[in-house]
């Protein structure tokens, strides 16, 4: 009994010191973290209804008010981790998880402080003893607390060697007992080879049976239906762009696992739909298929571990969970810190795929930190949609390079398209892409660029008119392809009630998500719950139903199997979210345009908005006037002076209703100066002259919505650049010219058009090869050309009273109007100059000059800026000033200009132009004698002089003035 008695007291002890400890870091690291600045008896205060019974104890109140963590027991500690550190409520009885493991230590409190001969006999005291210790070091492990371990095992050892001392019997029973407070177990080579064995056949196991190398739902071919697809079987490349010293470089997708360098973590960033999955699933199976080594940065890696974050619906993650789901049957036969510890081993040899990781950021967050500790010389390559990039990279512990998935570029799109009609053997891609190709989505994204292919090939091109119209033909079509409605596929004629039903009831989940901007949902979910139960009073199939309209993807977890239903765009998911506000609106007057779209993520109200036009103007009955105004005023917060592309794709949505057109006229703002007329209903707002609107190609693509806004609202300025891309190069002076080039003279003409006999004050034409003559407003009073290559002749508009003219070549094809009265040059050609008559000012910027005499003896106003002129300026502005005698202003800037050189040229300019007020800056600096020698000059001069050598700035005389 003395033996048994020690043992019991061992017992006792360790639950009072090492069991209680354990609980105490658990808690002093969990608490924190949940409820930052708040103590544990403000947050058990706050309970309502049964918890808030959970302070009645007057001495657990007070032990909860002191908040010290040290002075709290075991039952104290039990109760703030289970109530206020947001560990989860249903895993209390599960002792492989960390809950099951504090309830433990809590039930055996209670059994010691209770104890009898009869509640804990004698012969349970060694099983009571393994329970205890087993409790105390999977709390310290499974709560991320193993540092502590080593002292704790310490503590453990030191408590077993007193029961030592006991009888015989005892001792052999403590021996026993405590082995789970040994050392880990060093594994053999053997074993160690046997750990990485079977975590890399678990892999190539998992990667080859195609559970995460495999998409659903890619759908095909009208007779087959099909709801899986390897992702080798039509990937196409991808675009990807990285950010190195604020540049973007673009880079092929098979070449992304080449730029880790010196960083241990790539951030792949991109949109819903952008293929970030399918680039990670591509990797998995050209991985396990021994096709890596066409893949650089590949071939090297013995471990790919892919970890879907989307399948995981635990709220928490820890290190083991992870391991868990990635490897279960490795997890199932070695412990989780073996399978670590073999990883950890193999260093540079290892690669993890983490995908969305945004989708578990909170539960993912410290058991990624874990992972990049226990792993710290394994690479990881990290998918995420951009809003979370800036908080994954602040989790990552070294150095991360952030890459830009793009989706598809046009030649990829079009290949990729191609396979897809291959394989269905049709011809006509060509024409199926040009027809889609205004659609930036339908071409970017491989899912809606397979459905869109599937639908042209059965349909044909007529449902092809606008992008709301599109989506609702695919919606229509992959509803009648894919669910079974009366328990039949309804090919032809209108979709059944149950299918519209059905179709509604998917449109307003879609609408909840663009509120909460939550993309993939677990079959667990009440979201999904509620779809399954609508699609049963359907009578529909509730898997089929959902994989319609939504992506089901299937997968393997150490807990079962897992569908995660998620929209396969944003776009999909905007437009059923437009099809839920149309069908508001329609059933009920009460409801407004402004209430809909109230609470919707910010960054999706173009794209519903966009969707919303097309429903509500297919019906034009459904569009009253208050509504179209609600329209106009709801956009203009993606208009601006240099961007309406918006308002030109409604256009095109509304099927051009006149209507709308007008009403969205009178809300662009063409000036930030101007945003109250803007606002305003008088009948002068749409009709405004001050205004300054950008156009580029992708405006000047839209032609017939281009006219129909330009023909009611004629800004005063109008910028046209009609070239897309990077500025220039050494081989040419033409900016952009890498990028499609706009037509000039397609673009002249619906301005032309569109003003009518209206003035333009204003048009400034920039970076274009113009190559045949142009057309002009009737009016037109200032004209800028900017970085133009002009190789036909061109002539410039009658009436015209300004030009400018920078970075142009080809000026010996201008033909300059005789109404002309001001002209400047910049940064061009002027080795043989022909200036136009009649001109009254001139200004010439940043050129080299050969010769200045063909200049307009009209001249009043000359100005040379930064300007080479026969490599004596003084002379050949000298003589040019001496030969114009109407000259009353002559301003040189910039310029090397000697004193010497000056002295001559002031003296000759003022003997024959008295009047004239002159201005010199020259970049040359003086010496005491020469400043002295020069002010003198100037002040004795009736000459209305400004000079400037260097920083020095002659004081000029009284009578003098500067010049203007």
């Amino acid at each position: 009994m003395r033996g048994a008695m020690d043992l019991r007291q061992c017992i006792s002890l360790v639950l009072k010191t090492c069991a209680r400890d354990a609980l105490a870091l658990l808690y002093s690291k969990l608490f924190p973290a949940k409820h930052p600045g708040k103590t544990p008896y403000e947050v058990l205060n706050s309970f309502t209804g049964t918890r808030s019974r959970l302070l009645q104890n007057s001495q657990l109140k007070q032990r909860v008010m002191e908040n010290d963590a040290t002075k709290l027991d075991v039952s104290a500690l039990w109760l703030l981790l289970r109530f206020c550190c947001g560990l989860s409520n249903k895993a209390w009885k599960d002792q492989s998880r960390l809950e099951g493991n504090i309830q433990k230590l809590k039930e055996l409190r209670n059994v010691d402080a209770h104890w009898t001969q009869e509640s804990c006999p004698e012969e349970d005291l060694e099983d009571t003893w393994n329970q205890l210790v087993a409790a105390i070091i999977n709390v310290l492990l499974l709560g991320d607390l193993d540092s502590h371990l080593p002292s704790f095992m310490e503590k453990l050892n030191a408590a077993r060697e007193v029961v030592k001392e006991a009888a015989s019997p005892v001792k052999e029973v403590v021996k026993e007992a405590a082995s789970p407070v040994r050392e880990p177990r060093i594994h053999s080579p053997t074993n160690n080879k046997r750990v990485l064995k079977m975590i890399r056949e678990e892999l190539l196991e998992t990667y080859k049976g195609k559970r995460k190398t495999v998409l659903m739902p890619i759908i095909w071919g009208g007779t087959n239906f099909s709801f899986h697809h390897h992702v080798n079987k039509t990937y196409t490349r991808t675009k990807l762009t990285l950010f190195n010293d604020s540049t973007a470089v673009s880079m092929d997708s098979d070449s992304l696992l080449e730029n880790f360098g010196t960083s241990r973590t790539i951030i792949l960033q991109g949109d819903s739909g952008t293929g970030k999955t399918s680039l990670l699933r591509h990797y998995a199976a050209s991985w396990a298929s021994d096709a890596s080594a066409s893949i650089p940065g590949l071939a090297c890696v013995d471990y790919l571990v892919f970890l879907d974050c989307t399948t995981v619906a635990s709220r928490s993650l820890t290190l083991f969970d992870i391991i868990q789901e990635i490897l279960p049957n490795t997890y199932s036969e070695f412990k989780p810190r073996s399978i670590i510890k073999e990883l950890s081993k193999a260093e540079g040899k290892v690669m993890f795929l983490i995908d969305a990781f945004d989708e578990r950021l909170d539960a993912f967050t410290n058991a990624f930190k874990n992972l990049q500790r226990k792993c710290w010389k394994a690479r990881f390559l990290v998918t995420t949609r951009p809003h979370c990039t800036p908080a994954i990279t602040k989790v990552c512990e070294e150095e991360t390079l952030v890459v830009t998935a793009h989706g598809f570029s046009r030649s990829s799109a079009l290949d990729f398209a191609t396979k897809l009609f291959e394989v269905n053997g049709s011809n006509d891609v060509e024409e199926f892409f040009s027809v889609i190709s205004p659609y930036e989505e339908l071409i970017a994204i491989p899912q809606l660029l397979c459905w869109s292919s599937w639908f042209w090939m059965t349909k044909g091109r007529e449902y092809f008119s606008t992008r709301g119209k599109i989506f609702a033909n695919i919606t229509d079509f992959l509803l009648r392809k894919l669910c079974h409605i009366n328990g039949k596929r309804v090919i032809a004629g209108e979709l059944p009630k149950d299918g519209q039903n059905w179709l509604r009831d998917v449109a307003r989940v879609a609408y909840m998500q663009a509120k909460r901007n939550n993309i993939s949902l677990t079959e667990s979910s009440s979201e999904i719950k509620e779809l399954i139960k609508c699609a049963e009073q359907l009578k529909l199939r509730p898997l089929e139903a959902l994989s319609s309209l939504m992506q089901c993807d299937s997968h393997m977890t150490g807990l079962g199997e897992l569908n995660v239903f998620q929209f396969v765009h944003d776009s999909h998911a905007n437009f059923l979210a437009a099809s839920h506000i149309a069908e508001t609106l329609k059933s009920s007057k009460k409801v407004s345009l402004k209430n809909q779209f109230e609470d919707l993520q910010k960054d999706r109200k173009k794209s519903i908005m966009i969707f919303l036009v097309s429903l509500l103007f297919e019906k034009k009955e459904t569009v009253n006037a208050p509504m179209i105004q609600d329209i106009a005023a709801l956009s203009q917060a993606y208009v601006s002076f240099y961007d309406i592309n918006f308002l030109l794709e409604l256009v095109e949505e509304s099927s051009y209703n006149p209507a709308l057109i007008q009403a969205l006229a009178k809300h662009i703002s063409t000036s930030p100066s101007r945003t109250s007329d803007l606002l305003s209903n008088s009948p002068t707002a749409s009709y405004l002259f001050n205004g300054h609107l950008w156009l580029r190609p992708k405006e000047l693509r839209r032609a017939t919505a281009l006219h129909s806004i330009l023909s009611r609202v004629k800004p005063q300025r109008l910028c046209l650049r009609l070239c897309e891309g990077p500025h220039a190069d050494e081989a040419t002076r033409v900016r952009g010219h890498h990028a499609a080039e706009g037509d000039a003279t397609a673009a002249m003409k619906l301005v032309t058009r569109a003003y009518g006999k209206d003035s333009l004050p204003d048009l400034r034409l920039t970076d274009v090869t113009i190559s045949s003559p142009l057309s002009w407003p009737e009016s037109l009073w200032w004209l800028s050309l900017e970085r133009c290559h002009i190789t036909a002749h061109l002539r410039l508009p009658p009436g015209l009273l300004k030009a400018t003219l920078v970075d142009c070549t080809g000026l010996e094809y201008v033909t300059f109007p005789s109404s002309l009265k001001s002209i400047k040059f910049q940064s061009v050609d002027l080795q043989e100059p022909r200036f136009p008559v009649n001109v009254d000012t001139l200004v010439v910027q940043e050129c080299i000059i050969k010769n200045l005499l063909f200049i307009s003896s009209s001249l009043k106003h000359l100005k040379i800026k930064q300007c080479v002129i026969d490599n004596n300026i003084a002379s050949a502005v000298g003589r040019v000033a001496a030969s114009l005698p109407h000259l009353k202003s002559l301003s040189i800037t910039g310029v090397d200009l000697s004193p010497d050189a000056f002295i001559n040229f002031f003296l000759n300019l003022e003997a024959k132009n008295p009047q004239l007020r002159l201005h010199v800056e020259s970049v040359y600096a003086l010496e005491d004698d020469e400043t002295a020698i020069i002010k003198s000059l100037v002040r004795s001069s009736r000459l209305p002089t400004t000079i400037k050598f260097g920083d020095s700035v002659i004081n000029i005389a009284v009578n003098n003035c500067p010049f203007g």
